[in-house]
This record gives structure tokens, sequence and C-alpha cells, in this order.
């Protein structure tokens, strides 16, 4: 804390001016929030490990650890702390707030039993210089609310070292919600809340402080909370402070008169919204509605997008954790074989596809989605030889390797440690050479195995808006010729940290749909993906369990029909009728046309 400056006490910069965030009538310092009932707690994240400097502990042992509880001072040796960030080295702390981070380090504390015990005249003063020391510590501290000799009733854990909650109390006459991208689920033995716009996590550990959450309807005034939840009003408020504070709540907007819209800026093009008590009946409003950056994200969206890269979280990815409940096989490099007999397929030669292939120019140019096909003319050697350059095993290790050790794969598409978690699942309608029905493709052995199911059409119906572009049959509309959905066997990334997981899968079908996009343009056929599948009816069709193995991708193949182009898809047309030329807009058709596209493709061997 700084020395008393008696003469300029008036200054903002003086320790003494009332606004200095170390003066002890600093709003900061004023407790707003707690009431009798409860009470702050303090301590350090989990992961935070003290050092002390040689000689420190033994040397502030006899000095009885008593001292000014500022920054710096003749508190001994320096004293850093390790956490996952990095470490924070403080040069000789005062003796004060070393004790009180060796005790944070224990659990939680009240730092007012810190201060009084410490022996000094002015423990009001000591307690506010204390809070100063520890305001640039704020990622490494955890904010409990007690209110007995119990657990806490709610801890707020800061996730980045950007983090730090400051707590600020709810406004009395502005309802409160539990904000639309805040989640709320079990672990171990507490409820866990997370936003992916907080750097904060709540730690629920008392029936007491889920009674509050559970107050709070859709737009409720604090005092209703109180009533409702049948709780203390002073616990209420500090429970709602907290929660505030750490983003899990958002507080309605001023309220407005009639005809007046009720959002100051930042939000200026909100005045073409009904004003308060018209169209919108008078209903409370909140800014994450309103607010253009989270207008593209839906909830779940935005929480996989943050807790898939690093940046607004605390876990590992560079550890494995260990999935709750028993123990599961690991799941091997290649799905066994089935009983069925299988369709063999063909095999290209290299020495025809490098004489005959487009360059892979040409291939990237000319690639588009393809909604039309030529009825009849797919073959079962034009797949064999899609499945072949695409997907195939070319090698393989025993397991016991690997980054999970499970044995790898090397496949003609990349995968995280060469995992390869990707099955290939063929609905064939219209092939030459293929009767008609389901599939799953063998990339080791190089076949299709039929998959028993009465319900092959489910899945083609799935593929419809592949398939709008395509004249209609007089049956109706037009079946794709084969339908390739993509399974994901998540176990095959057991061993992947928690987190990645998913979000590897998505970039894998990424990559082994392009395959297939530039095969099938090498080849000329017509490849057009699917927007989305059904996780449901193709786990029916194929006979999986889709916790285990799931649809993740699909994909229309057929043949490319004559004629100089494919119809364009919605996404195709520009406004008016037309494109803008920009880079080399003749490229694709230049590439086709080195294809030699409109003859349909190159046959079958």
């Amino acid at each position: 804390m700084s020395a008393p400056d008696p003469q300029h006490p008036e200054r903002p910069g003086h320790a003494l001016f009332p606004e200095h965030p170390e003066h002890p009538e600093h709003p900061e310092h004023k407790d707003e929030i707690h009431g009798a009932s409860v009470f702050p707690l303090w301590s350090l994240r989990e992961d935070v490990r003290i050092e002390e400097a040689r000689g420190a502990a033994s040397e502030n042992r006899e000095n009885g650890d008593r001292g000014d509880g500022g920054g710096g001072g003749g508190g001994g040796g320096r004293l850093t702390l390790h956490c996952r960030w990095g470490e924070t080295v403080l040069d000789r702390p005062a003796p004060l707030l070393r004790q009180a981070l060796r005790r944070m380090g224990l659990g939680p504390i009240r730092l007012e039993n810190v201060a009084a015990g410490n022996g000094s005249v002015r423990p009001e003063r000591d307690l506010s210089a204390l809070i100063a020391a520890l305001r640039p510590l704020r990622p490494l501290i955890v904010r409990s609310l007690g209110m007995d000799a119990g657990r806490p009733l709610l801890s707020v854990v800061p996730l980045t070292p950007d983090a730090g909650p400051r707590l600020r109390a709810p406004l009395p006459d502005r309802p409160l919600r539990v904000s639309r991208f805040a989640v709320l689920r079990a672990d171990g033995g507490t409820m866990r809340m997370e936003s992916p716009l907080s750097l904060h996590r709540v730690e629920l550990t008392r029936p007491e402080a889920m009674a509050v959450i559970g107050a709070i309807g859709a737009a409720t005034p604090p005092e209703e909370v109180a009533a409702a939840s049948g709780q203390a009003p002073e616990a209420v408020h500090a429970v709602l402070s907290y929660l505030l504070s750490a983003g899990m709540l958002v507080q309605a907007a001023a309220a407005a008169p009639p005809h007046r819209h009720p959002y100051p800026a930042p939000y200026p093009d909100r005045a073409a919204l009904p004003a308060a008590g018209e169209e919108d009946g008078g209903q409370p409003e909140f800014g994450e509605d309103h607010d253009p950056a989270l207008a593209a994200w839906t909830p779940l969206e935005l929480l996989f997008h943050t807790r898939s890269r690093p940046g607004r979280h605390d876990s590992d990815f560079d550890t494995v954790e260990e999935p709750a409940g028993p123990a599961v096989p690991p799941e091997p490099v290649v799905k066994p074989p089935g009983g069925e007999p299988a369709v063999v397929l063909h095999r290209p030669r290299w020495e025809e596809l490098i004489g005959a292939d487009l360059p892979l120019t040409a291939a990237v140019e000319a690639r588009r989605s393809g909604r039309i096909w030529h009825h009849g003319q797919l073959t079962a050697a034009q797949l064999g030889e899609l499945l072949y350059r695409s997907a195939r095993v070319r090698s393989l290790t025993a397991p016991g390797t690997g980054p999970t050790g499970t044995g790898t794969s090397d496949r003609p598409y990349p995968s995280f440690g060469s995992l390869h978690e990707l099955e290939l699942y063929l609905t064939v309608s219209d092939c030459t050479g293929i009767t008609p029905g389901v599939y799953h493709y063998d990339p080791l052995r190089h076949r299709l195995e039929p998959v028993r199911t009465d319900t092959p059409e489910a899945l083609l119906r799935c593929a419809a808006p592949a398939t709008s572009a395509a004249p209609p049959t007089a049956e109706g509309p037009r079946k794709p010729p084969v339908l390739i959905t993509m399974t994901a066997r998540f176990r095959r990334l057991a061993g992947v940290a928690w987190g990645l997981r998913y979000a590897l899968t998505l970039k894998h079908v990424g990559v082994l749909m392009q395959n297939i996009y530039l095969v099938s343009e090498a080849m000329g056929l017509s490849a057009c993906a699917v927007a989305s599948g059904d996780v449901d009816t193709s786990a029916r069709v194929l006979g999986t369990d889709w916790r285990a193995e799931s649809s993740v991708g699909e994909i229309v193949i057929g043949p490319r029909p004559p004629g100089p182009d494919d119809a364009p898809g919605p996404g195709d047309r520009a406004e008016g009728g037309g494109r803008q030329a920009a880079n080399d807009p003749d490229w694709p058709d230049r590439a086709r046309a080195l294809g030699g596209h409109a003859g349909g493709g190159r046959g079958a061997p």
C-alpha cells in the first residue's frame, strides 16, 4: 500500500483519494453483496503451487508473519506462484499477503480472519490493503460464497489468464434470467455452470444455490427470486450477484416508457425494434438477444466452438481423462469382416491412372457439386476405382502402436495420429454390376459387405437436398445412384484429449469429402455433399449404436450427364442471374474442357 502523503491526499493518484483502488472506501471494498448470513471466501485454483525462496519460511516464522498487508516491503524472500499459465513472482511480499496466499492454497478462507489475526490495530485498513494486493492475482483466485461452517454455496473459478470476477450486485428494478448460452450439468459431487461467453466456471456445491437458479424464470425480478426460492433474501442476493458477475445470468435493459425503445448505445440500430409496451407486450429485453455478434450462433454451436479450441476454458488438450464407467475395449484399426458374401471391387492400375488422369490443378478448378446424373451409366468398376483411390487402407500397424496404442493405418487422406475413425457405408440404387442395397466398405480388403436392412430407402430420402435439381421419374423424385454415408467409430479417438475428439472427426470428414470430390472430378463423375443426414435413421438402417458409431457426413455419387455443364445449385446463382468476374473465372471452363466432361467421364475398364 502506498505511504500516505499528507501534502496531496486530494489527488487521484494518492492512496488516500476515495476513488483510488487501494482506498478502504473504494466501491470494490464496500460490501454491498454479502449480508450477515453469507460471507466471501477466497482460495487459489487447484493447479496453483506456491514456491517460497529458501530461508523465507523460517524468516517469516521468526517475524511472526506480522506486517502490512500490501504487496511489498519487508516480507521475507521471493514467492513464486506456479500455475497452468506460467508463473507469477512476488518479490518480498508483505507477511500478511504471504500468509493469506499460504492459507488460500489449502482451501477457501475469510480474508478478514487473516487480517484480524495479524495483531494489527487497524484490521479494516489491512484487509483493504490485502484485497488490493491480491488484485493482480485475480486469474489464480477462486471466489466462493460461504454461509456457515459447511461447504461454500458456490465458487466462481477463473478459466483463463484474463479472467477474474469483479463482483457486482444486480439492480433491484430489472428482471434477471439465466443466460441462454449458459449450460448446467453434473460434475462429480457438484453442479457446474459454464457459458461460452464467460471466462469463468461456477461450481454449485449446495442445494441452496440450486434452489436460487430454479426460482429464476424467463425474466424474474430479484425480489421475486428470493421469495420463490425460500432462501434468506441476503443469501439469494449474494448468489445472484456471483452468478451475474460470472456471466451465468443476464439482467434486462433499463425499463423504458411506451413509445421509447429501451436500448441506449451501444445498440443504435435497435430503433427499428418495437418500443417496450407496444408489439412486444412490454416484455423485458436482454442485450444478448440483440447482439449482432451473436446472431450467427446457437448456444450449443458456440459452446462447441469455444470448447474445441484453447483460449476460453481450462481443459488440458495434452492430457487424456479416463471416462466414467466400466472400461471398454479399444476399437480395432479396421472393422472385422462381416459374415455375408462380399462384393469384390475393381482395383485400378497405376499406369492407367498416370496416363489418363487430370492434373491436380485441373481437378481442383473443375470441381463443383453435381446434382444431375446420367441414368444407368455408373458401373461397379468406377465405384471400385473411386473408393480405392480415395479411402483404401494402404498399410497398417499392429496393436500397441500409435498415439492410443490401438494401431494405425495409412490411407489416401489425412487423419490425426493416423487413427482413421471414419467408416463408409454405401446405399446403392443404380449401379451396373452391384445389386441395390446397403453395403459397408471394407477398406483393407477393398470390397463391399452387405448390410441386412429392411429400410434402405430411408437413407436415400435423407439425401433429397442433393438431388433437388435432378428431373423426377415416373415413380417420383429421382434417387441418387449411390449415397456414401460416413460414420465415425468414436472409440478410435479414445486416446485423444477430451474436447478435441469430435472437432477432429468433423475435420476428417472434410478432408475425406474433398478427396472424394477431387477423385470424382478426375474420373468424370458427379459428386454432391449432403448438408446433413439423420442420426437415428442412419443408425437404424446401418445397425449401429449411434453413441458408439454415428453418421457424420454424406455425399452422393453418380455419372456425369452428357452436356456442357451441370445444372447450377442454389448457391451457384448470383443475384440478378449473373456473376461478377474476379480472379481468372475462366479457369474452371478450361479445366473442364481439358477433362472432356461433355462426354460423361471416363468409362469403366
